[in-house]
């Protein structure tokens, strides 16, 4: 058995541990790093990342950056976590404003593993309804080569329930700046379908490395970070509800829709739909997604969607309790900025 292995083995009690919040002031700052980062390095590297991806369209997230306190352990056992935990850093990439807690939903895991690059410890990881939502701290090693401006995310692939087979194609990953040598990185992971039960084993391959400059730098990990976890859905699927509409919606430019459901999460909202007739030839109108708005006015935020021929498309938004408001869809040109057709509601 490898170090590695004999490291994933090893289990911890975090109870003793309290979480930190992440204060507001401390997530404006490391915002407004982020917008620097990307207004620095983001157009190339956006791009790439879309040509590597291939994805349709996919909206950024935010990035954010914590520093975790470190632990000592007993002899022949460095620092397989550093704590205390500051809470907040799947909101901090994902979330939708301020004030969003995923608290009750998310797994904290706290444990490190280390190959010759470096250290890399698996922070916190969600299963929404699609997708796995993961977080990560890495203090990288001198042989992996980090300069002082590098923006880094590391790109994992998921076993879950002991299937390799789950994990789709698209997804997005956001990276952070260095600070006290440490880089946090966010992957949000589709899958094609999530195995029933409340509790998942998931196995976590971080096998790729990303950077917003990427020349001479080093791709690949000597041997991946490797993290065998058990995570539980029960309070997210308790209030998870799921609306068939299969509502079919002639658009002005002639396209033809069909929006087949919604899913809404207290993590995000999903919305499924097809296209099933094209638009009309010479028409300058293209239907970009949704717009979702509340019976009050109110326009939901929107983070990311995609479409292709052969899968349909989705398109995702903030969590809304679809229970205690009603809320309709309507489809839109988003570079024209027009309403292709009418508001769709989402409950009768």
């Amino acid at each position: 058995m490898s170090i590695y292995d004999e490291l994933n083995g090893i289990k911890l009690d975090l109870a003793e541990y309290d979480e930190e919040p992440l204060a507001e002031e401390e997530r404006k700052k490391w915002a407004e790093r982020a917008v620097r980062k990307l207004n620095g390095y983001g157009q190339g590297g956006i791009r790439r990342r879309r040509q590597k991806r291939a994805a349709k369209w996919i909206a950024a997230a935010a990035a954010a950056a914590a520093v975790l306190a470190g632990v000592t352990f007993p002899a022949g056992q460095a620092a397989l976590a550093r704590f205390p935990f500051v809470a907040g850093l799947l909101e901090s990439f994902a979330g939708y404003g301020q004030e969003v807690d995923y608290s009750a939903y998310k797994t904290q895991i706290g444990e490190t593993t280390e190959n010759a690059f470096g250290k890399l410890t698996l922070n916190e990881i969600i299963v929404d309804t699609d997708r796995v939502l993961i977080t990560s701290t890495l203090e990288p090693s001198k042989e992996m080569n980090v300069e002082k401006d590098d923006v880094i995310w590391l790109d994992a692939t998921v076993t879950v329930n002991g299937r390799s087979d789950l994990q789709a194609s698209g997804g997005s990953g956001s990276g952070s700046d260095g600070e006290d040598g440490t880089y946090t990185t966010y992957q949000n992971i589709p899958l094609s379908e999530i195995p029933g039960g409340e509790k998942l084993n998931i196995k976590i391959q971080y096998d790729r490395i990303s950077w917003w400059n990427q020349e001479d730098k080093p791709t690949t990990p000597p041997e991946p970070w490797t993290f065998d976890i058990q995570t539980s859905r029960s309070a997210l699927l308790a209030k998870t509800d799921v609306i068939e509409l299969n509502r079919t919606v002639d658009l002005i430019n002639g396209e033809q829709i069909v929006i087949e459901k919604v899913i809404s999460s207290p993590v995000s909202t999903l919305v499924y739909y097809e296209r099933t007739k094209p638009k009309k030839s010479g028409s300058k109108l293209y239907m970009y997604g949704f717009r979702m708005i509340s019976d009050t006015g109110e326009e939901v935020q929107q983070g990311e969607g995609e479409w292709s021929i052969a899968e349909g498309g989705y398109a995702r938004y903030a969590a809304v309790d679809l229970t205690q408001g009603d809320y309709s869809l309507i489809p839109y040109d988003g570079t024209k900025g027009q309403d292709l057709g009418e508001a769709v509601p989402i409950r009768e």
